[in-house]
């Protein structure tokens, strides 16, 4: 989807992980050291989590992170998160999109959210057309529904 010259390397022997320190006192600030999902302020580690899990997109591109509690982080694993959580990401990138895109590029991520929000977009659709199952937070999942989509058509 990015259009990258590795792209087809990548989907035929995988991607590397980036290392994600850089991207964790970035994203502390932006979030003003709030966990994304839970909003409760974080006293102590924090990890960087993929919005859209790596298991569906396995890139590391900088609209993509923000970053959680280690409970709520490792709790939504490969899910994706409920509507509230979708409507929260796309605000981000609204509000913060080009210093969360001007600052991770000059760490060498991909940053270009239109494309960030096309992948999200599909990994979506793919999602509520198999009544697939969001994470709303730890021990809480709630059924994915065309509402989710039609948050796209104004972001």
């Amino acid at each position: 989807m990015l259009g990258q010259l590795d792209d087809l390397e990548s989907f035929m022997f995988g991607s590397k992980r980036a290392n994600l320190a850089v991207v964790a006192p970035i994203l502390v600030h932006i979030q003003s050291g709030r966990c994304f999902y839970c909003q409760e302020k974080s006293r102590g580690a924090v990890e960087v989590d993929h919005f859209i899990p790596w298991s569906r997109y396995p890139r590391d591109t900088a609209h993509n992170f923000v970053v959680a509690h280690p409970k709520c982080n490792n709790d939504k694993r490969e899910m994706l998160a409920a509507k509230t959580h979708l409507e929260h990401w796309l605000d981000q990138i609204g509000r913060h999109g080009d210093e969360i895109g001007g600052q991770l590029s000059l760490k060498g991520f991909v940053s270009d959210p239109r494309c960030s929000k096309l992948i999200a977009k599909w990994a979506y659709q793919q999602a509520v057309a198999i009544n697939g199952q969001a994470w709303l937070g730890i021990d809480n999942v709630v059924p994915l529904g065309q509402e989710c989509l039609e948050l796209f058509y104004g972001a």
